[in-house]
């Protein structure tokens, strides 16, 4: 089965009912359902996604938070969180990205490695 690599960003959008970029993350999940594509993530992202959750909940007090609620056992949601330990850095980092840092680039070398789909919102 393939897999795609996805942005935090990204993820968000998804999620998130009030972002601005929801249509275009809606079609993407649409998109990977139907394909059946596995998304991956360093376990980086997940943090990433429950700071703006908390963020976006203070921001939206007090409102309530609208968070997708499309998920059904027809539509599930096949995400892969990847651990950040030693076999990571081991099989991610590399010297054929020079300017490789912390950041974006993780999911960068991770699609490259897994020779994945990367999908950014930028």
């Amino acid at each position: 089965m393939s897999c795609v690599v996805i942005d935090t960003s990204v993820l968000t959008d998804i999620f998130l009912t009030t972002r601005d970029r929801r249509p275009d993350a809606k079609e993407l999940w649409d998109y990977l359902i139907e394909k059946g594509l596995r998304i991956r993530v360093p376990m980086y992202a997940v943090f990433e996604f429950a700071c703006a959750l908390k963020n976006e909940q203070i921001l939206s007090w007090p409102q309530k938070l609208h968070v997708w609620d499309e998920f059904a056992e027809d539509r599930p949601l096949w995400l892969e969180v990847v651990p950040m330990d030693q076999g990571f850095f081991e099989k991610y980092f590399s010297t054929e990205l020079p300017h490789m840092r912390a950041g974006n680039l993780i999911f960068v070398a991770m699609a490259k490695v897994d020779g994945a789909i990367l999908y950014n919102r930028r």
